[in-house]
């Protein structure tokens, strides 16, 4: 096991860093499976293939935590991300199956192809974040939003909530796993062909 400093904090799994001041910290490749971060500052922390399974990260401030690079993701599987600050979080292709992500405030975030597969977003903000998602039916959303009933923007609140749903081959979950490919159920209908 790889432990490193980082801003005088030690960052290993089951690390209890609540409250750790890590703003702009390179986080990359670190393993915080396990480890407490309630109330830590991560904004603008970089996050390529960092290891949060498990994680307490209740009320963190991750404000622009972001990945660096094409194909890169953070792994945020069974963590708890409730009341988190994600606003303008960058966390494309992100594995967020299984995590508690209730009251955070995902506002301007970008979860482009993120892994939501049984996640809580109940009472989650979402004005103008970018969801191309994959979920299943164990995937709990924010009250008045309706999946099934999707446009390209929904109302939450009086705001509008850009919303896209896609449709990807069940090979294009490789980047999270092989033991993360469970069924995928999809919402909305089957992209049109362009030929």
């Amino acid at each position: 096991m790889v432990v490193v400093e980082v801003n005088g904090y030690t960052i290993e799994p089951g690390a209890d860093l609540r409250e750790a001041d890590l703003e702009g910290a390179n986080l990359s490749g670190a393993n915080l499976s396990g480890a407490n971060l309630s109330n830590a500052n991560l904004e603008e922390a970089v996050i390529d293939l960092t290891d949060f399974t498990g994680a307490n990260l209740s009320e963190a401030n991750l404000h622009w935590a972001h990945i660096t690079w094409w194909g890169s993701s953070a792994n945020f599987l069974g963590a708890n991300l409730t009341r988190a600050n994600l606003t303008l979080a960058f966390v494309e292709r992100s594995n967020f199956a299984y995590a508690d992500l209730s009251g955070a405030d995902l506002t301007e975030a970008n979860l482009v192809r993120a892994l939501l597969i049984s996640a809580n977003l109940s009472g989650v903000k979402l004005t103008r974040a970018r969801l191309v998602v994959i979920v299943d039916e164990r995937t709990v959303w924010p009250d008045g939003f309706d999946p099934e009933a999707h446009e390209s923007y929904s109302n939450l609140g009086g705001t509008n909530v850009p919303v896209i749903f896609g449709m990807w081959d069940q090979n294009d979950l490789s980047h999270f796993g092989d033991s993360l490919k469970p069924p995928v159920e999809w919402w909305g209908s089957e992209p049109e062909s362009s030929g």
